[in-house]
């Protein structure tokens, strides 16, 4: 990504690597969050926004599929498994596993938090039918019960009901 003529100057060189290094780390910051919104990435429209708003998409299209895993993913997006890993851990430094886990962990708090369905429902709708496993889970990334955000938000109305 960078490209110096030699003799290299030492000063330059490193210069150039804590600059990629920093790119690197903005780019890690930028797409590990999970965004909920439809075309999340569309500041610069660069082939690493399209890429995870199709990651993005193709989650969402799956997100109720409890089966969705990786294979079905990197068929979806036309890639080798090989391919989707280090491309996506180039740009979020998180497994695609734990990525398609905590979108759907975001999607059951923005439920939790704006729709009148039961947890359990809720599990169901983000592909995580294991009540136990999804609470747990849950409260790992969160670090609060889905009960307890459930008791501490009110539903938001809907259709002015």
């Amino acid at each position: 990504e960078a490209y110096l003529v030699k003799p290299f100057d030492k000063e330059e060189l490193f210069i150039r690597l804590r600059k990629l290094l920093d790119l690197r780390q903005t780019l890690h910051d930028k797409y590990q969050h999970i965004n909920l919104g439809v075309n999340s990435f569309q500041e610069s429209g660069s082939l690493e926004d399209q890429f995870m708003n199709k990651v993005r998409q193709v989650i969402e299209a799956h997100l109720d599929d409890e089966s969705f895993n990786i294979k079905k993913l990197c068929r979806e997006l036309g890639m080798s498994h090989t391919q989707l890993y280090r491309k996506f851990s180039a740009l979020t430094d998180i497994t695609v596993n734990k990525y398609i886990r905590q979108f759907r962990l975001h999607k059951a708090m923005n439920l939790l938090k704006s729709s009148d369905l039961n947890i359990s429902q809720i599990a169901l709708e983000v592909g995580l039918p294991n009540l136990a496993y999804f609470s747990r889970i849950f409260t790992e990334e969160f670090k609060i019960n889905p009960s307890k955000v459930r008791q501490s938000e009110t539903p938001i109305e809907r259709n002015g009901e």
